[in-house]
């Protein structure tokens, strides 16, 4: 009784193999596909990064220059080298105060951060009104990123303080006060100290 129990299982189960034998082989073929395609990506996208790190060594050693950082950036973006080229270059244009410069690296911000880090786009977004002269529009945005981003909140108070210093130095002093609440360090503290006491005396 087992044993004919036994005979027709393994009956059924032939029967099963041999109708699905070609559907079972498209899947385990398909599976191994799957993992060599994936395997390959890693090892191209490691292989990517490995190269695009040699270069922007190469061209920070060689004194960072613009032109090559920016072909740089062109080619490997995408990666952790490229990622940081596009900081170097937006601080280095931030310094120079050229507004062209920080337009076109403000739309490699914008690709870099792609909905993350929403709060550093607009910073950056207000750091160009300001060059440009545009002081409410820059003020707003310096609102909006201080929303967003919380690492940049003593850079975007100092800002926001800096443009009221022009234009009502009461909104000013109160933004400096909360700022030095803020703040630890006591270099800041004694530049914040001193502005209050320059906004207060005049």
């Amino acid at each position: 009784m087992e044993e004919d129990k036994l005979l027709r299982f393994h009956e059924r189960l032939k029967d099963f193999l041999q109708k699905h034998l070609t559907l079972l082989l498209n899947i385990v073929l398909g599976l191994v596909l799957l993992i060599m395609i994936n395997g390959a990506w890693v090892y191209y996208q490691k292989n990517k990064d490995k190269k695009a790190f040699e270069e922007f060594t190469n061209i920070i050693h060689k004194g960072r220059d613009l032109k090559s950082l920016r072909e740089f950036v062109k080619k490997y973006g995408r990666t952790t080298a490229g990622s940081q080229a596009i900081l170097i270059l937006w601080n280095t244009s931030l310094h120079k105060g050229d507004v062209k410069d920080l337009k076109e690296e403000l739309s490699n911000l914008k690709s870099l951060y792609r909905g993350k880090a929403e709060g550093l786009t607009f910073y950056a977004e207000a750091k160009i009104l300001e060059e440009e002269g545009k002081m409410e529009e820059a003020f707003k945005l310096y609102s909006k990123a201080l929303e967003k981003e919380t690492l940049l909140k003593g850079s975007i108070l100092f800002d926001q303080a800096r443009i009221k210093e022009r234009q009502n130095k009461s909104e000013a002093i109160k933004l400096y006060q909360e700022l030095l609440k803020e703040t630890e360090s006591s270099y800041l503290r004694g530049l914040i100290e001193f502005k209050l006491f320059q906004l207060q005396r005049s």
